[in-house]
């Protein structure tokens, strides 16, 4: 009768309070040793990366400003991008590109106005004269900064609860 109470060696049998480390265990006998590749969704995809991977890529890029402008707060990333791509400008176009993105942005009261301290503004204007790459780059860093630890978290739980993929 003793050995018909004792369970099978097949037969698994959980201790009374179900720990982790028991659970992983189980699922590492019962799972496959092959990697399985889960499919995700753009949803998840924005809420697992980095602000800067997402202003990598174009769909990220759009996604965020589209999130940015339903918070009001767009010119963040306008300002953002418009500094990459004068970065990528030479020659003439310099100067007047960089007075253009320092009217709209950076000039107190300008309908686009970042918020950036008094400070970086006037280093800004004064970095004008020069036109060089470098001028916008302690305010675009701001930027970057405050759309980082601001917005951009509540971009993330917004994709993030958005998704229906398998992965989660």
């Amino acid at each position: 009768s003793r050995e018909k109470s004792q369970a099978s060696p097949k037969t698994i049998n959980p201790p009374k309070s179900i720990s982790t480390g028991w659970l992983l265990n189980q699922l590492k006998r019962t799972t496959s040793l092959r990697k399985t590749e889960v499919k995700t969704c753009e949803h998840c995809v924005y809420s697992s990366q980095t602000l800067a991977e997402v202003l990598k890529r174009k769909g990220g890029a759009t996604a965020f400003r589209i999130f940015l402008e339903s918070e009001f707060s767009d010119e963040n990333i306008h300002f953002y991008l418009d500094v990459e791509a004068y970065k990528q400008v030479r020659g003439g176009r310099r100067h007047k590109m960089a007075t253009k993105i320092f009217e709209q942005y950076l000039i107190e009261n300008s309908p686009s106005e970042v918020n950036i301290d008094a400070k970086t503004r006037a280093a800004t204007k004064s970095g004008l004269a020069s036109s060089d790459s470098s001028i916008f780059d302690l305010a675009q860093e701001r930027i970057f900064k405050l759309m980082e630890t601001d917005s951009f978290r509540r971009f993330q739980i917004s994709e993030f609860r958005k998704c229906k993929c398998s992965s989660r």
